[in-house]
């Protein structure tokens, strides 16, 4: 209870977005150098020493609005388009993936632009081929199929999708995974809590590698310049609506 100083020793551990860091008591946030870095903080009361835990603040790949992208390594790009598209998905089998993380656009009509814009509508999570979670829109998710609305485990304690803050969440174990949908933006921001995944993935989120240069890479193995050429290599095939 009451006020306290805290004091953060920020260490750079691997590379990542700015982020911003929340208090004991979420009255105060600061806010990362704007550099791709993942952080391990750790921190202090200096009032009672003893008092002291650490945070690890993992980079992470973002898609929001209609839609805004941002990789795990930085690149901004637009990208329209009214089909499902892999955000990020595990490339040692580049056509069976261990897990993939693929997003429903559907088109949104913008009155001052006299044109359709294309958002999220439904992000979809597949282990082995099997999908196994699907966020909707308004929040509610299905796990296997089944409705819900609450903190649910996933298969054998394979992970768990919970609401925090408002938010659903999923966490992926054996991946080591974490999702959060912001029905707000429409937003979908991923992370991955190890390093074993660098590198690793594909998809619009990039590979993870920590080198900016080459996020645009289509499933052949090629890197495009072309936004939409590099959207479209990674659509979902038969998930195309007309809006």
């Amino acid at each position: 209870r009451g006020s306290a100083e805290i004091t953060f020793t920020v260490v750079e551990t691997g590379l990542t977005q700015t982020l911003a860091v929340v208090g004991l008591y979420a009255e105060e946030s600061f806010l990362l150098d704007d550099i791709l870095q993942d952080y391990h903080i750790d921190w202090y009361d200096t009032a009672r020493p003893s008092y002291k835990s650490s945070i690890l603040v993992n980079k992470c790949g973002t898609v929001d609005r209609d839609p805004h992208v941002t990789t795990f390594d930085g690149v901004k790009y637009e990208f329209q388009g009214p089909c499902t598209y892999v955000l990020t998905q595990d490339c040692s089998d580049i056509n069976n993936p261990l897990f993939q993380i693929t997003a429903d656009f559907r088109g949104k009509y913008s009155e001052l632009k006299s044109k359709y814009l294309t958002r999220i509508d439904a992000v979809n999570i597949n282990i082995n081929g099997n999908q196994i979670v699907r966020i909707l829109k308004d929040n509610t998710f299905l796990i296997n199929g089944k409705l819900t609305k609450s903190y649910t485990v996933i298969g054998d304690n394979d992970g768990t999708v919970d609401i925090k803050d408002g938010h659903p969440t999923v966490t992926l174990y054996k991946v080591g995974l974490s999702l959060t949908w912001l029905k707000e933006t429409s937003a979908v921001d991923i992370s991955f809590t190890g390093s074993e995944m660098r590198g690793n993935v594909c998809g619009l989120l990039g590979n993870n590698n920590g080198n900016p240069d080459d996020d645009l890479m289509t499933p052949n193995g090629n890197i495009v310049s072309d936004v939409y050429e590099f959207g479209e290599s990674w659509t979902v095939p038969g998930s195309c609506l007309v809006p």
